[in-house]
């Protein structure tokens, strides 16, 4: 299959072997920016599509947004571990789990993400950071501990999270995060 700048999967179905079966055996060698189960509702199985998901991101050189999908703390770490090569790395409109600090054990080092993009994850009708800001510090506290994501990081989009700026601000700020531009604050 010819390289591919933009790719984007919709709508992808709760169990879809077909979709298992193209990202296994049909995927383009190289895509420039994939967008993951866009225009969908929340899919609460990521498992079912995972191996098959951490397989093709490494095929994607620039951008990698993984949209509408209930993310374990594990999947988190794994996904981001990945993709640390990539510029930009989104989880837009998921359900993170962020009860405790996901610990990324050094598996950041090297990490050349300079956009993390939150999008409405933090959302009422995800992750709802506006009552569960210790999720959001959470996620900050573990990447925090990876030095290479820390001095990298430029961008953290977080469009329609729910979070004034002054509180995302200073949640960043107090774990090192000085230097980041926040966009998209939804207050």
């Amino acid at each position: 299959m010819p390289d591919i700048k933009i790719l984007s999967l919709n709508n992808m179905p709760q169990r879809c072997k077909e979709m298992k079966h193209f990202m296994a055996n049909h995927f383009p060698d190289k895509v420039g920016v994939l967008n993951f189960n866009k225009c969908s509702t929340m899919n609460s199985r990521l498992e079912f599509y995972f191996d098959e998901l951490m397989e093709v991101s490494q095929r994607v050189i620039g951008e990698l947004y993984i949209h509408n999908f209930e993310v374990s703390q594990a999947h988190l770490v794994s996904l981001l571990s990945a993709n640390k090569h990539k510029q930009i790395f989104g989880l837009l409109d998921c359900k993170l789990d962020l009860s405790s600090v996901p610990d990324f054990g050094g598996r950041l080092a090297g990490s050349r993400i300079r956009c993390l993009d939150l999008s409405s994850s933090g959302g009422f009708s995800c992750c709802n950071w506006n009552y569960n800001v210790k999720d959001f510090e959470n996620l900050i506290v573990g990447l925090s501990q990876e030095e290479d994501f820390l001095k990298n990081l430029q961008i953290i989009k977080m469009s329609e999270c729910g979070m004034e700026k002054d509180v995302v601000e200073e949640i960043l700020d107090d774990h090192g995060f000085l230097h980041v531009e926040i966009h998209g604050h939804s207050k």
